[in-house]
């Protein structure tokens, strides 16, 4: 190796890696191909979360069916209620961000085609790279995707340990709750006699008729 192409190695290596980021992802470089995979891609992960936010939809639906068949009594008890702020507060936020991740899922495609095409000027007036920027888009999406989902499913578990208490708490009072025992008689004791049934009616006595004769 000669000199000269041993030192133009060496300034390559040292060139800083933003640098050596920027050289290889610069508009022209990147092939349209590579768009195109790029958005199946950012795509196909907004197509594997929608299965677990529809489980998480459903797990809702059951904790609402489950709290409606809890016995009355359950809400009047002091500790129930005060927890019952808490939960709700909780079973509540689930239910609203199962509803803006839906709408937020339902445009990502959008979103993703729109990054892939953009070309206009950033803020130095220096062009926008659109798989730079497809980059970037892909990790915030992943971010508020596991982010999102990990938080509801929390909240749901927490509001289903929650519930499984209160259905639980009423079977175990009613297996320990005290009867009152028939007492036994002392030994030697002369039981009490039982009462002797009342005499049943004798035919009812008709008065003799007018004029028999019979006082």
């Amino acid at each position: 190796m000669t000199g000269g192409a041993a030192s133009e190695t060496t300034g390559w290596m040292k060139l800083p890696l933003l640098v050596v980021l920027t050289l290889l992802a610069t508009p022209g470089c990147g092939k349209t191909s590579d768009l195109v995979a790029m958005q199946d891609e950012a795509n196909g992960m907004v197509t594997a979360y929608k299965p677990k936010f529809e489980r998480l939809n459903k797990r809702v639906i059951a904790l609402q069916e489950r709290s409606k068949r809890l016995p009355p009594q359950v809400a009047l008890d002091p500790s129930v209620k005060a927890s019952l702020k808490d939960v709700q507060g909780l079973f509540q936020d689930a239910g609203k961000k199962l509803g803006e991740m839906s709408v937020y899922m339902s445009g990502t495609a959008d979103s993703v085609q729109r990054t892939a095409a953009e070309q206009a000027a950033g803020e130095n007036g220096e062009r926008k790279n659109p798989r730079i920027e497809l980059i970037k888009l892909m990790g915030a999406m992943e971010t508020r995707l596991e982010h999102d989902y990990t938080e509801i499913n929390t909240n749901l578990d927490t509001v289903e340990s929650w519930l499984a208490m209160l259905e639980w708490r009423p079977q175990v009072v009613a297996q320990v709750a005290p009867t009152k025992p028939v007492p036994e008689p002392e030994p030697g004791a002369v039981p009490a006699p039982e009462p002797e049934p009342a005499p049943a009616p004798g035919p009812a006595v008709r008065p003799p008729p007018a004029g028999s004769g019979v006082h």
